[in-house]
């Protein structure tokens, strides 16, 4: 049964405060005050309020060049220094930091001049984080393989 709020005043109501007097009655019916129930309407039939665009050919290309970056920071300096030999020579230790700053260098520039084009912020997030952890991964590699 659903409560239904008529219109009458309840004359035994209690006088909770100096209103009391015109309190209305509470009534349970078993019947809807309502009997046809309006849908909802479902959330696939309506247009999506930011529709994703297909990415433009200059976002792809600076993509493809931070990527490029990257595979030169990671893939390069194992060819000047083996990462499982426990030492190697100075300038080749130093040869192969080059190259992984060399590669973060091209991919934080073509993360920030897409970054200046499309004034989106998840292009400096896209080339900063890598950036960071590349580079000190790097150092540490140079510092284990100098020090040994």
């Amino acid at each position: 049964m659903a409560p239904v709020l008529t219109g009458t005043p309840n004359p035994s109501a209690p006088a909770l405060c100096a209103a009391g007097a015109g309190e209305h009655t509470v009534t349970m019916t078993t019947t809807s005050p309502d009997p046809t129930p309006t849908r909802l309407p479902l959330r696939h039939r309506k247009t999506p309020i930011n529709r994703a665009e297909p990415p433009s050919s200059a976002s792809v290309v600076s993509l493809v060049i931070v990527v490029v970056g990257y595979l030169i920071s990671l893939v390069a300096p194992s060819l000047v220094v083996s990462p499982s030999a426990p030492s190697a020579p100075m300038t080749r230790v130093l040869a192969a930091f080059a190259l992984t700053l060399l590669g973060v260098a091209v991919s934080v520039a073509a993360g920030l001049l897409a970054f200046r084009r499309t004034h989106n912020w998840g292009w400096l997030i896209i080339t900063g984080v890598p950036a960071v952890s590349l580079v000190s991964g790097g150092a540490i590699l140079a510092a284990t393989k100098a020090m040994a």
